[in-house]
């Protein structure tokens, strides 16, 4: 009797390979999410101390070229901070797009799975059917 072979079987290869690029690309895009936000975290914390120092330099007084200059400074890294949390909520965004087509994938798997066990089922069952019928022959042979 021939081997079983589960007829779905390149397309569940091709499923799984697919799985893996897929849950490479989810890690890349958490990687860069990390990144992203350690950078605005840095940002954030330059912003508050510059801004400390411009409060003590108020106090104390200082030039109007060095007022224009903070005030400059600041606005950029007010404006790096913005644009910092679009490209996290971008980044969030195509996480999310991602871990659903993962999990479609994933799915789509256990079905094939699912299809892939029914097949072996009724394979078994065909196998049991030739034994019997071949213990059947051998034993009417005997007698």
């Amino acid at each position: 009797m021939k081997r079983f072979r589960f007829t779905l079987q390149k397309l569940y290869d091709v499923k799984q390979s697919e799985e893996k690029r897929q849950r490479a690309r989810l890690k890349e895009l958490n990687q860069n999410l990390l990144n992203y936000s350690n950078q605005l975290k840095a940002n954030r914390s330059i912003f508050d101390a510059q801004q400390s120092i411009y409060r003590e330099k108020c106090k104390a007084g200082m030039e109007m070229r060095e007022v224009r200059q903070f005030g400059d400074y600041l606005q950029y890294l007010e404006k790096e901070m913005r644009r910092q949390k679009n490209v996290i909520a971008s980044c969030e965004k195509s996480i999310g797009e991602c871990r659903s087509g993962l999990l479609k994938l994933i799915n789509e798997q256990h079905v094939l799975e699912r299809m892939r066990e029914e097949q072996y089922i009724a394979y078994m069952k065909e196998v049991q059917k030739s034994d019997d019928r071949m213990i059947e022959d051998f034993m009417q042979a005997r007698y």
